[in-house]
């Protein structure tokens, strides 16, 4: 259902459950509107969708035949893997290179949904750290961020305390549950999920 264009859609329920903590937005990559900073050497102006535009770029840079049919990042990274089992960390410095001169419009879809202050836990199915940033923007408590990958799922479970603090609206919460390919030490590991993940995304 488009709740944007449903007119029977009854926003006081959707409202009343934000307020009591009872809503978990999982985002998707349709949220992600990036703007280029200075100069446009990629060609691109104006305000534009992330991941579509690295599922165009990507093929190319990582020197594979481009798809026979329109296809999803996701899908063109699992298509990578598929060839180059071990190569999570090229995967990784690609998004390095590609996010690096871009940042998420000002405004648009993420920060308002930061704003609003009944959110306290966020499921994010990409695989940038552009939400936890605008968390950090516009909300005065502390934001925490768990990624989720193959090695790390029992060791890097969250303690209760975390848990009691973000029902007492005293941090938010990002789960990624795909990983993150925005950088760190981590960062090759948890393209081990994208793999998976990325067949699962395509369909």
């Amino acid at each position: 259902m488009n709740a944007a264009i449903d007119k029977d859609f009854c926003w006081n329920d959707l409202l009343a459950r934000i307020n009591k903590k009872n809503v978990i937005p999982v985002i998707g990559d349709g949220l992600y509107w990036v703007r280029e900073k200075g100069d446009k050497s990629n060609g691109k102006t104006g305000d534009f969708l992330l991941y579509p535009y690295l599922a165009d770029k990507f093929p190319a840079q990582m020197n594979m035949a481009p798809a026979n049919d329109k296809e999803t990042f996701c899908r063109a990274v699992f298509r990578y893997l598929e060839k180059n089992p071990n190569e999570y960390l090229a995967v990784n410095d690609f998004m390095g290179r590609e996010l690096e001169p871009l940042f998420p419009v000002t405004g648009g879809p993420l920060w308002k949904l930061a704003q609003i202050k009944g959110l306290g836990l966020f499921i994010n199915t990409t695989h940038d750290n552009y939400l936890e940033k605008i968390l950090k923007r516009v909300r005065k408590h502390p934001v925490e961020t768990i990624h989720y990958t193959i090695e790390e799922k029992w060791s890097r479970r969250p303690d209760a305390g975390l848990f009691e603090r973000l029902n007492a609206g005293e941090c938010s919460l990002v789960f990624n549950i795909y990983g993150s390919g925005a950088g760190g030490t981590a960062a090759g590991r948890r393209y081990q999920h994208l793999a998976g993940s990325a067949e699962f995304t395509s369909r």
